[in-house]
């Protein structure tokens, strides 16, 4: 029935995740193989988008000679694709917010028993704030987005006597930036959203990818909004030889290792690994 209304909709699903299985409308399981019932239900989780945008990106790859990851040509969601990277098995298991911190949206995906439970898209990222403190100070985004980076970057020794004196400009950067990442949380119910979650499921923590985790302070903003311990996702497979800037290449590599594991073709994953540690150089 979900299915038929997302194609009524014109909608592409991209993702069905099953969540939960019932026997006979009561016994909650995990796997329902192997198990008799008159009656089998599925909560599933569905990830979807306009059908148009998905025919779109085909086309340019069909051009290309391309072909598109995925059943049917579908792409994979980059926050799927990128917690393939970023989350262990355990952290799956045990239960944690994945946290897609990108340049104009924050995905958020639940994760619990092994499986994704829910997921969130929150229309703002870190170029949004780069966005907002250029608007503020009237200079460019490229001003904006390179004075967001050094006022939240660690000062060397030797210019400890200069970064004194610029010490007012950076703490000014610093606060309105944090102000702004927390009005957007509370304009777009971030918190809300966590704090519904935490009563729902035993979650452990918050795990943060995407360029905009990058930012030193990431990990206490969402710790506040999200009401959880966070850290910054681990390159587990040794994807990246600069691991303190893979994160904002995770997605890209999830693709890549999503489709390593769909052909098990050994030379096929051993070039995308060594693209990808040209790329974090």
């Amino acid at each position: 029935m979900a299915r038929t209304s997302i194609a009524i909709s014109n909608q592409t699903v991209l993702l069905e995740s099953p969540r939960k299985f019932y026997l006979d409308g009561e016994q909650q399981i995990r796997d329902p193989r192997g198990m008799n019932a008159r009656r089998l239900d599925v909560d599933v989780v569905f990830v979807a988008t306009y059908r148009t945008l998905i025919e779109r990106f085909q086309n340019v790859f069909r051009n290309m000679r391309i072909a598109i990851v995925g059943a049917q040509g579908t792409p994979v969601p980059s926050i799927i694709a990128a917690s393939s990277i970023g989350l262990s098995k355990k952290e799956k298991e045990t239960g944690v917010l994945f946290v897609d911190f990108g340049a104009i949206s924050t995905v958020i995906a639940v994760y619990q028993d092994g499986v994704l439970q829910q997921l969130k898209q929150f229309p703002f990222g870190s170029h949004t704030l780069t966005e907002d403190l250029a608007l503020s100070l009237k200079i460019t985004p490229e001003e904006a987005e390179d004075l967001k980076i050094n006022s939240f970057g660690e000062e060397e020794p030797k210019k400890q006597k200069k970064a004194a004196k610029k010490a007012a400009s950076r703490s000014v950067v610093q606060r309105f930036i944090e102000k702004k990442f927390d009005e957007y949380v509370d304009e777009y119910g971030m918190d809300a959203f966590a704090k519904a979650v935490r009563k729902d499921m035993k979650i452990m923590g918050g795990v943060l990818s995407g360029g905009g985790s990058l930012l030193p302070q990431s990990t206490d903003w969402f710790k506040g909004a999200l009401g959880l311990p966070c850290k910054a996702a681990k390159d587990d497979l040794k994807i990246f030889e600069n691991s303190g800037d893979g994160a904002k290449f995770f997605a890209s590599a999830g693709v890549a290792y999503t489709a390593y594991k769909q052909t098990s073709h050994a030379g096929f994953w051993k070039k995308f690994k060594g693209l990808f540690k040209n790329f974090s150089n």
